[in-house]
This record gives C-alpha cells, sequence and structure tokens, in this order.
C-alpha cells in the first residue's frame, strides 16, 4: 500500500539507528539526507517525488526528533564494549566430514591456551567448517584435512573481536551496523563474522589491522567523552 512522503521518511529515518546519534546533535545536512533516501522513498510512495518534498519531511523529522529508549540504549551499549585485536593469524575452511571434524577435535587439544596460543572451530555450516588459528598452526590445521576438502584459506589476517555487555543486547539494535560500517567507510572488505553469546569477531587482513582499530577506538573514545 503506498505512503505519503512524510510517512515514508519518517519510517525510514526511524529504522537508521546508526543516524539518530547526528539527528538528537543536529548534525545531519536535510539535503544530503534527503537526497540519499529519496529512491528508497518513492519505492513507498509507489510514485516519482520531488526532492523538495523529501526535504521538507526530512526537516520535519530533524527538527522534531528526541532520542528513544532503544536510541540511548545503543549509546550505552556503545560504552560498555571493549575490543582486542590479534595478527598473525590465519583462517582455512574445509568441507565437512566426520574425519576432519575428528582431526580437528584432537589438534585442539595440543593447544596450549594457557600460553597465549589460539585455534577456534566454526562449525555453523553442514557442509564447511572453518579454522582460525595462529599462523604457526597452519601446517597442523591443512594436515587435518585432504587438499581436495580445503575450500579457501587465507594469510596474515587479524581478527578485531569487540566484547560487550551482554545484558544490554536484547535493549539494543543498530551495534552491527556500527562496526561493520567503520570497515566499510575504510574500504576494508571482511573475510568472516563471528557473533557469540557475549563477544562478536571480525577477521580481515592484517595489513588494514592498525587504521581499523585506531578508528574504532577514537569512536568508542569520542561516544564516552561525549555522553
Amino acid at each position: 500500500m503506498a505512503q505519503s512522503v512524510s510517512k515514508a521518511v519518517n519510517e525510514i529515518l526511524s529504522n537508521t539507528a546508526y543516524l539518530h546519534f547526528s539527528f538528537e546533535h543536529k548534525l545531519t545536512n536535510d539535503s544530503a539526507i534527503a537526497k540519499f533516501i529519496k529512491p528508497r522513498v518513492e519505492e513507498k510512495v509507489g510514485k516519482p517525488v520531488s526532492l523538495g518534498a523529501v526535504i521538507a519531511a526530512v526537516r520535519r523529522f530533524t527538527l522534531s526528533f528526541k532520542p528513544t529508549e532503544k536510541t540511548r540504549a545503543f549509546i550505552q551499549f556503545l560504552k560498555s564494549v571493549h575490543i582486542q585485536l590479534r595478527t598473525g593469524l590465519v583462517d582455512v575452511t574445509f568441507k565437512r566430514t566426520y574425519k576432519t571434524a575428528e582431526n580437528l577435535a584432537a589438534l585442539a587439544k595440543k593447544i596450549r591456551w594457557e600460553q597465549g596460543e589460539k585455534m577456534h572451530v566454526l562449525q555453523a555450516r553442514a557442509e564447511e567448517v572453518t579454522v582460525i588459528a595462529h599462523a604457526a598452526f597452519l601446517k597442523d590445521v591443512l594436515a587435518c584435512a585432504p587438499k581436495k576438502d580445503v575450500i579457501g584459506t587465507h594469510s596474515s589476517i587479524a581478527s578485531l573481536t569487540v566484547l560487550f555487555d551482554r545484558s544490554l543486547v536484547e535493549k539494543t539494535y543498530g551495534v552491527m551496523q556500527f562496526w561493520t560500517g567503520i570497515f566499510a567507510s575504510l574500504g576494508v572488505p571482511i573475510h568472516l563474522g563471528v557473533l557469540t553469546y557475549s563477544s562478536c569477531s571480525f577477521i580481515f587482513s592484517e595489513e588494514h589491522a592498525p587504521r581499523v582499530y585506531k578508528v574504532l577506538s577514537d569512536s568508542l573514545a569520542e561516544i564516552h567523552a561525549m555522553h
């Protein structure tokens, strides 16, 4: 069912949690936002609309914007996180077989976690198993399966892990977009993303590690300083 321009704009901007901080502090350019969302507005309205009408609707929205409880939770969530960076890693993805899983389990028993050695086995898909480990274990990891079962591998990779307060998760949205948006703004591809109970890890090329860590650290520091 077609919507009015005003209703379409309100719906779109209400769902862009990553912009709410800018709306709250009047940091946005109404014309730029209108140009950005105009194609989506036309989809919702069901016909071409003028840029002026979209700008006017955006201006009404931003002037009256008040942060919701969920928006405040978004900022509180970001203030709760801590980040860890690890480099010198590799990842290998295999076709999943019983024998490969058995070999990887045996290798995992040899990892000395108390000395800082790492090897993570990800089995989220029925057809694949991915291993992330220190580069020193690459040969041992590859030996766990025949060469024909190796789907892909990356060397010289880094892991950026975001540790968060689990109690805030169910009240928050937009944080994944915030994190991946930083990678996107830097032009850094994410090889793998792993979300667990109280952390989220992004696997990417090690050459980008200093930039990614600095920008994310600076962004979090600014959020702490301004609230």
